[in-house]
């Protein structure tokens, strides 16, 4: 494929007529990637919100494919059983934890 080329910085929020993407990004096959960051629990309104940015950015470049990956620490179960029904999202889950060394 060719370099990819699209009129925003990679990996940075981006604004929409249906709010703000988080980052905006591309992939390795030049494809448009939506990243929705979530903290806590992701709810159906998270998946909505991703839809929402994926069809807004898609009414701006016709047959363009758009790929969707939300990120939270869990999912609600609903939101499981409709990203299997949506083969261009991906559900990622972050795990946070510390360690802490005495240093004084």
């Amino acid at each position: 494929m060719g370099t990819f080329q699209h009129p925003f910085e990679d990996g940075v929020e981006y604004k929409t007529d249906a709010g703000r993407i988080d980052l905006l990004a591309g992939d390795t096959k030049g494809r448009m990637v939506v990243i929705e960051l979530k903290a806590g629990k992701a709810k159906d309104a998270a998946l909505g919100q991703l839809l929402g940015y994926i069809g807004c950015i898609a009414s701006e470049r016709e047959a363009e494919e758009i790929r969707g990956i939300l990120v939270a620490s869990d999912f609600d179960r609903r939101v499981i059983y409709a990203a299997k029904g949506l083969p261009h999202i991906k559900l990622l889950q972050y795990h946070v934890s510390f360690e802490l060394h005495e240093v004084a």
